[in-house]
């Protein structure tokens, strides 16, 4: 989204090239299913990674102070996914933490493929 920055670089600009995932937050992805229903997609860490490390990413910032959202696609997964990534310090800094990912919905598919950063889930 327009205007979105960290000390003055671009959200979209963060330097991103590795994605660690704790343990619990790697079960966390992993058993979406199975707290949220059979609808839902579970995620392993590296799909996850793949999506936020794509070069072709969009990414704003999160609702936490020192976080990012990142719509890309895992190769792996063969699917977009929104991808919660924080940093261990205020950004550009910090090396980045996964926080928890979901298989993008229809609008952030489309959003996604077209290129435009600002559209959001229903």
């Amino acid at each position: 989204m327009a205007g979105e920055e960290f000390d003055g670089i671009p959200v979209g600009e963060l330097p991103i090239d590795e994605v660690a995932w704790s343990d619990e937050r790697a079960k966390h992805i992993r058993t979406r299913a199975e707290r949220k229903g059979p609808a839902e997609v579970n995620i392993e860490p590296l799909w996850a990674s793949e999506a936020a490390l794509d070069p072709n990413r969009l990414v704003r910032r999160g609702t936490g102070r020192e976080s990012v959202e990142v719509l890309g696609y895992s190769p792996s997964a063969r699917r977009v996914l929104l991808v919660w990534i924080y940093t261990t310090e205020h950004p550009p800094g910090g090396s980045w933490q996964g926080g928890s990912a979901i298989a993008a919905g229809r609008r952030l598919r489309a959003a996604y493929w077209e290129g435009r950063a600002d559209d959001r889930e229903d």
